[in-house]
């Protein structure tokens, strides 16, 4: 199933709409932190501290790319709408292409929930 086949009588529709409203908010934060905050702290420290050594420039750096790091967490610690449990995640592992729950095997997109109906 794709995104693109999600309907309003689909019981799982808000929070697939939800899961995508998050994957989107959290790939452009980490776009923005990562490929635009870290080369500007760097050109920064390079135009205020001349003849700033180059460690200087990582530590600058370093807090856009724990930003960017935090941003990209919230689609892989999303909730399934069927178990409750971190969708990408179960017991340790993380698999943030997951295309079923890895707690209960909800395929990514499900509409119709045969155990429940």
């Amino acid at each position: 199933m794709r995104p693109a086949d999600l309907s309003p009588e689909n019981p799982y529709d808000l929070a697939w709409r939800e899961y995508r409203r998050i994957w989107w908010r959290s790939a452009a934060l980490t776009f923005s932190f990562f490929f635009l905050g870290t080369p500007l702290a760097a050109a920064l420290v390079q135009i205020v501290f001349p003849e700033a050594p180059l460690w200087l420039r990582f530590a600058a750096m370093a807090p856009f790319v724990g930003a960017a790091i935090l941003a990209g967490q919230a689609p892989i610690r999303w909730r399934c709408p069927r178990c409750g449990k971190p969708f990408h995640a179960a017991k340790g592992w993380h698999n943030g292409l997951a295309r079923r729950c890895l707690n209960c095997g909800l395929p990514k997109w499900a509409g119709h929930d045969p155990d429940r109906s």
